[in-house]
């Protein structure tokens, strides 16, 4: 019974497309960590999916939602791309890339990048 478990569990494994498989490595990074209304600034992000479009957005602390664009990733599944940062109240956002899985990270706006906290990070479950 063992054994066919394993068979099984390698064969659903080798079905599965590499992007699903490799899913606990998604990230996103911004540069600056702060900026004000009209800068630019840059995202990285790392495993999101090969080749897809990722939808980003700035969401408030009340959870409203706030479209920055889209970025595409390359056949890694990263991205780097520039958006202007829209005209909002001063805060800490979080920036959202929605990718196969989301990945997230801290904004400040208008607020020094000294006040913008770290962003949480998942324990990897493998």
């Amino acid at each position: 019974m063992k054994r066919f478990a394993l068979i099984l569990g390698t064969v659903i494994a080798l079905a599965l497309p590499t992007s699903l498989a490799l899913a606990h490595g998604q990230s996103v990074q911004v540069s600056p960590t702060a900026a004000s209304t009209g800068d630019t600034i840059t995202l990285t992000g790392t495993d999101l999916g090969d080749n897809i479009s990722v939808p980003v957005h700035l969401i408030a602390t009340d959870g409203t939602q706030y479209d920055l664009g889209i970025a595409s990733t390359d056949d890694d599944g990263g991205f780097s791309a520039q958006f202007s940062v829209p005209a909002l109240p001063v805060g800490v956002y979080q920036i959202h890339a929605v990718g196969i899985e989301p990945a997230m990270t801290n904004f400040g706006l208008g607020i020094d990048a000294s006040l913008v906290p770290a962003p949480m990070t998942m324990p990897d479950s493998d």
